[in-house]
């Protein structure tokens, strides 16, 4: 969204927690599926320490207010450099696409959706919930 969508002094992310957060207001019961891209899907955002102004992922956002809400997150991988990217070296090559569930038996894996990001590195599981490689 523009800035003046979300009003400048919040990032994108605060202000689609916001949002969401508004629809719980009114139905707290709400079952919503929530379609964004890159770093907006990760759990959490730990950023390196020369990064200014760090600011919280959509989800972090999210717990802070509804702490027991149940969220999942998932990440797809188009054409990633399988260099960089373990699950695109490993699954890639397959006809379909291949939708994962992310645990402990990814530990160590490169994730190439977040290679150029400045965010402290982390294991994938810690970052997604699931994953779909293309």
């Amino acid at each position: 969204s523009p800035y003046s969508e979300h009003d400048g002094d919040i990032s994108r992310d605060e202000w689609m927690a916001q949002t969401l957060l508004a629809v719980f207001q009114k139905e707290p019961s709400a079952k919503i599926l929530i379609i964004v891209g890159g770093l907006h899907i990760l759990k959490k955002l730990e950023w390196e320490e020369y990064v200014p102004n760090k600011k919280l992922s959509i989800r972090q956002y999210i717990e802070r207010q509804k702490p027991d809400l149940k969220m999942w997150s998932v990440g797809q991988l188009i054409n990633e450099n399988p260099d960089g990217c373990d699950f695109t070296k490993r699954f890639s090559s397959l006809p379909d696409a291949v939708a994962l569930d992310l645990d402990k038996r990814y530990r160590g894996w490169k994730l190439g959706l977040i290679g150029p990001a400045a965010i402290v590195p982390a294991e994938c599981f810690e970052l997604l919930d699931g994953l779909i490689v293309y």
